[in-house]
């Protein structure tokens, strides 16, 4: 079974409505084995969107060194990034990603790692700067971001009344970034308005 393939299954189904999703799931699990695998998955992704909603997440999931959860701010089909504080060697917020939990397999955790070298590698003033990286102490990897704040590209859009024209002028250096990715050998295998906008 293709693990990629799981993985994208899994993550459109999550984008879906429970109705939708039996469906979707229907049509693009090819056996019973593969469909069983994408449950397991999901139900492991329910599981953890309930041990992260707790109203103190840094103590669901481990310490984290000098970090310390402030608030969660987005999550994905393997990760949730949350606001940190840094306390030391100096004090800073962070963005803070971790794997969730209950999707810390092998090849998961070495995909991530993967995910942390490629960052580690940039250097593009519209690409945000790794800080640090490690594993809480319930051996979940995290990775430590700068962090960038502010409204997205859309909101930013609409809020300044912005025309084609600018709107299109703005995504030149999403653009930049993109193309500064490709040029050290990375290619972002999930480029979506949702991943950039």
């Amino acid at each position: 079974m293709d693990l990629q393939e799981l993985e994208q299954i899994c993550l459109r189904a999550l984008e879906l409505s429970p109705v939708e999703r039996s469906d979707y799931l229907d049509r693009s699990c090819s056996t019973d084995e593969m469909r069983r695998e994408v449950d397991s998955l999901l139900q492991a992704q329910s599981m953890a969107d309930n041990f992260f909603s707790a109203p103190e997440p840094s103590e669901d999931f481990g310490e984290t060194g000098p970090y310390r959860i402030v608030e969660k701010l987005g999550e994905g089909g393997m990760g949730v990034v949350f606001r940190a504080h840094q306390s030391e060697p100096v004090a800073r917020d962070v963005a803070l990603k971790i794997i969730r939990p209950g999707m810390a397999s092998a090849q998961l955790v070495s995909r991530f790692q993967r995910e942390r070298q490629a960052l580690a590698i940039m250097d593009h003033p519209n690409i945000a700067r790794v800080h640090d990286a490690g594993a809480t102490t319930r051996g979940l990897p995290y990775l430590v971001m700068e962090l960038v704040s502010g409204p997205t590209i859309a909101d930013f859009c609409d809020g300044h009344g912005l025309d084609r024209k600018q709107r299109v002028a703005l995504m030149i250096p999403v653009c930049q970034a993109i193309q500064h990715a490709h040029q050290k050998g990375i290619i972002h295998r999930d480029i979506k308005p949702s991943n950039v906008l």
